[in-house]
């Protein structure tokens, strides 16, 4: 709502900035030199050549926009020492250490000194890396903004820069890997709803049933589990230790300490008179009755189950007597996503022109 209700001000570049120039000339954008054209406009007064604006955001390109990504720069990092103190090695020549280092951040600490600075040789760098026992490395990053910028300004580029550069990288990832994306992603479905197809012409009792059977025991398995952690059921000791030990064979070796954890939490009562007992009371009784509401429910259904499974089986044979029905799903999906990709650019140059 809030980038909804956001007045933006566009104007054309020749190239997209690069963050903020600390040397002449420094790049204006707008005044006097802006082309306007034949712009003109009826109200008394109105002046079509546009402010001047400096930009300290670097950008990126994207859709014929240069939109942020950030306003911060990497400075080089150090090496501090900070045992044996700066006093002592200023007391070793050898070392050529002139003083202590300071730090911005932290200014009561003036006890360290600087490995390897700029202009140390080799030798004298290779002294104080022996001589120094603990150091740390301290990396500075400095924002750049224009003097006279407002606060709020600064902050919803900030956040709008966030948002660009996490889209940025989603799609890099996405690039990165279009190999698995497409064959994981949409080869692997595709792939998988025909073979889906295909086992309902074949099978379609055996998968209904399988559905109805897979049904029941994940309700009759969350009952239990909502049952252990209310107190009603109790697993002994040595059948936690089994469970446990058959997760971990089937878990890989750096997830194993993790999946028992969470295992063994599955199979532990919650303490008495906590919250959460009480909750697991509420829904363990609810499981028990829903689950209790599904047998019952497939026990009145059994003709219309028998009647569901006859309709599955003739239905799916229309894949054998129309085979263009298999390709369609496929060419409407394109459709669709030519469609939303088409209204989002449309949506966009409409919205900003």
């Amino acid at each position: 709502w809030e980038y909804y209700t956001l007045d933006l001000t566009s104007i054309c570049v020749a190239e997209c900035p690069d963050g903020v120039s600390l040397a002449a000339p420094v790049p204006v954008y707008g005044g006097e030199d802006y082309p306007t054209g034949d712009a003109t406009r009826t109200e008394p007064g109105w002046d079509p050549t546009p402010p001047e604006f400096s930009y300290t955001f670097r950008t990126a390109e994207l859709f014929y926009r240069c939109l942020p990504l950030s306003n911060r720069f990497d400075a080089p990092a150090k090496e501090l020492c900070a045992v044996p103190d700066c006093a002592a090695a200023m007391g070793e020549a050898s070392l050529g250490v002139a003083g202590c280092a300071e730090v911005v951040s932290r200014p009561e600490e003036m006890t360290t000194w600087e490995l390897c600075p700029e202009g140390a040789s080799a030798a004298a760098c290779e002294a104080q890396q022996d001589f120094c026992s603990y150091s740390v490395r301290v990396e500075t990053s400095q924002t750049f903004r224009p003097s006279g910028g407002d606060d709020e300004t600064d902050t919803m580029t900030r956040k709008l820069a966030s948002y660009v550069a996490l889209t940025l990288r989603i799609w890099d990832s996405v690039v990165a890997s279009y190999g698995v994306i497409i064959v994981l992603g949409i080869a692997f479905p595709i792939l998988f709803g025909f073979v889906y197809a295909l086992a309902l012409y074949l099978f379609a009792g055996v998968m209904v049933w399988t559905l109805l059977v897979l049904l029941i025991l994940g309700m009759c398995t969350l009952s239990v589990i909502l049952c252990i952690h209310a107190g009603w059921v109790v697993i002994p000791a040595d059948v936690i230790a089994v469970f446990q030990t058959a997760v971990g064979i089937v878990a890989s070796a750096n997830a194993t300490a993790a999946v028992t954890a969470d295992a063994q939490a599955l199979l532990v009562p919650m303490a008495v008179g906590s919250t959460s007992k009480d909750l697991y009371i509420v829904f363990a009784v609810l499981s028990i009755v829903a689950t209790l509401l599904i047998l019952i429910w497939i026990c009145l259904s059994w003709r219309a189950i028998r009647r569901t499974i006859a309709i599955t089986h003739e239905s799916s044979k229309v894949f054998s007597t129309l085979p263009a029905l298999m390709v369609w799903p496929l060419v409407e999906l394109v459709y669709l996503i030519g469609f939303i990709i088409y209204g989002i650019l449309g949506l966009g140059f409409v919205a900003y022109p």
